[in-house]
């Protein structure tokens, strides 16, 4: 979300397209936007106004001419067309006007502070209520520089696309930044606070992901609902929704999932008075009553086929001797799960029993034969669109692999950060390293933090490392001084503010990046092979 200055009470000031334009500013461009309008300038030649002022500290400076209304070329003239049926010539056209007072506000930065002697100023045209323009442009002006109607949807785009043709890009450090302030804004005591910003779009990014959700709450009206979505879209937060209703209206109701981990953050999200059954699947199906015991075998060698698919056949032959039925029975992760495991969860619901799932497909990590029955029409299907979790450059790789759209007031956030490790010594001293880092030179919580890898060999020799300021230990174990490290599979479905994902021999697949990447809310880290980082573009 842009921030306006001083507020957003400010747009209350603008009128017609102006206001219009304020508003898509500020819903759509990142939280690194600051946005100042009607900036007054006086020169000895003339007075200038500049509509719309845009800083980034990454990008620079870019100044908006806004017009609304029918707004066209002619011969190279610019006209506008009134609603009483005139046509309003342009005696000085539109971009010209931006043009001129962005050079004047560049010579106004420069005559006031040498630091500015090689700041440019990028200018653009904005027409909100054009969808194209009916002639060819004038020598000098670009459809670049031009913001039709059908651009504001992506005017972030937009507005750097038009950055890099003018070549303008300038990076404003504190001390440029806080003289840009001086000279521009004066009278005021702004303070540009990325992260305090950062803090509001988290708030506003809950908003929108609580709003989305609340409009599936209803589909548990039906009988079987399959809600598809992207990472970080609010599958989660849905079943835990949908679990709560059903509680709420007293029926008897099973949340469950595949993993221990995303099982035990359910149970803790949900602790309160409308606590519905929450079990990981088949730990649940073990201690079902009425089912013969199925002794586990000693070998751990054996573990993975007694779990997996020894114990769920065994349950199913005798699962007409199961005589406890649900209400509700909601299914996070759903993809996860095999058919067998679904033909058990249909007998365990009574009469008018409802099986309410929300799923990922590409994050179908087992491949156990899950198929969304997209062609079913017993089941009532949906689907979360927008990705409410991730800043934005990290959302940016998440689309890259598949991913959802962010929303638009995600916040930009940091780059992902690539640290390459060609062998296993560097890749436990980056990660080692990073860990301190964390701790002692950022100040932030060792329970913030989460280390991801790929296999279990790797997850034992990190959490062996012999660190000094945090222990690491599994998702469980993490508070206070612990970090958590968990193997990408382990995590699925989990979130943390801060996410490493580390890899000694870069074999991570897109769609094993995919789902650790996505854990990550704030921050993100590889550390992997160099070819790792060529791979995925992040070198």
């Amino acid at each position: 979300m842009g921030r306006i200055h001083p507020d957003r009470s400010t747009i209350q000031k603008l009128r017609g397209a102006e206001r219009s334009f304020a508003e898509v500013l500020i819903d759509r461009l990142s939280d690194d936007w600051l946005i100042i309008s009607q900036l007054d300038m006086i020169s000895p030649r003339r007075p200038y106004e500049i509509d719309f002022l845009l800083m980034n500290p990454q990008f620079g400076i870019m100044s908006i001419e806004v017009k609304g209304g029918a707004v066209d070329v002619k011969d190279g003239e610019w006209y506008r067309k009134e609603h009483h049926g005139g046509v309003h010539h342009f005696r000085v056209p539109p971009p010209r006007q931006a043009q001129d007072a962005a050079y004047e506000l560049r010579k106004a930065l420069r005559d006031n502070d040498p630091s500015f002697r090689y700041l440019k100023v990028a200018h653009a045209v904005a027409l909100p209520d054009v969808s194209a323009i009916g002639a060819d442009l004038p020598l000098g002006v670009t459809r670049e520089m031009l913001f039709l109607s059908t651009d504001l949807q992506d005017i972030e785009a937009k507005i750097l696309k038009c950055i890099e043709i003018e070549q303008t890009k300038h990076q404003l450090g504190g001390s440029l930044l806080q003289n840009f302030f001086q000279i521009v804004l004066p009278n005021s005591r702004m303070v540009f606070e990325p992260d305090a910003q950062r803090a509001i779009s988290r708030e506003i990014l809950n908003h929108i992901s609580h709003e989305q959700v609340r409009a599936m709450a209803s589909l548990d009206e039906n009988h079987r609902v399959i809600v598809q979505g992207s990472a970080g879209t609010g599958k989660t937060r849905l079943a835990i929704l949908w679990a709560r209703r059903a509680v709420q209206r007293n029926e008897k109701t099973l949340l469950t999932c595949y993993n221990d981990p995303l099982a035990t953050f359910l149970n803790a999200t949900s602790s309160d008075r409308y606590l519905p059954n929450i079990q990981p699947f088949l730990r649940f199906i073990k201690d079902l009553n009425g089912i013969p015991e199925l002794v586990a075998p000693p070998n751990p060698d054996e573990l993975d086929k007694y779990w997996n698919f020894e114990l769920p056949q065994h349950v199913l032959t005798n699962i007409h001797l199961v005589s406890e039925k649900f209400d509700t029975i909601v299914v996070d992760e759903f993809q996860d799960f095999a058919p067998d495991w679904i033909n058990i969860l249909e007998n365990l619901l009574g009469d008018n029993g409802k099986l309410l799932c929300v799923a990922d497909t590409t994050q179908d990590l087992y491949k156990r034969g899950f198929e969304a029955p997209t062609s079913d029409k017993r089941w009532t299907k949906g689907r979360l669109a927008i990705n409410c979790r991730n800043t934005r450059e990290i959302a940016s790789l998440l689309q890259k692999l598949g991913g959802a759209l962010p929303a638009a007031s995600c916040p930009t956030g940091e780059k992902v950060k690539f640290i390459s490790a060609n062998t296993k010594v560097d890749a436990l001293g980056a990660t080692e390293k990073l860990i301190d880092q964390h701790v002692n030179f950022n100040k932030l919580h060792a329970s913030d933090l989460l280390i991801i890898c790929r296999t279990q060999q790797e997850r034992s020799e990190l959490r062996n490392l012999p660190t000094t300021v945090a222990k690491i230990g599994s998702w469980e174990s993490r508070a206070g001084n612990h970090v958590a490290c968990e193997t990408y599979k382990r995590v699925k479905g989990l979130e943390a503010d801060h996410v490493a994902i580390v890899s000694f021999d870069g074999t991570f697949d897109e769609q094993e990046l995919y789902v650790a990447a996505s854990r990550a809310r704030s921050t993100l880290t590889i550390i992997a092979p160099t070819e790792t980082g060529r791979k995925f573009g992040l070198d």
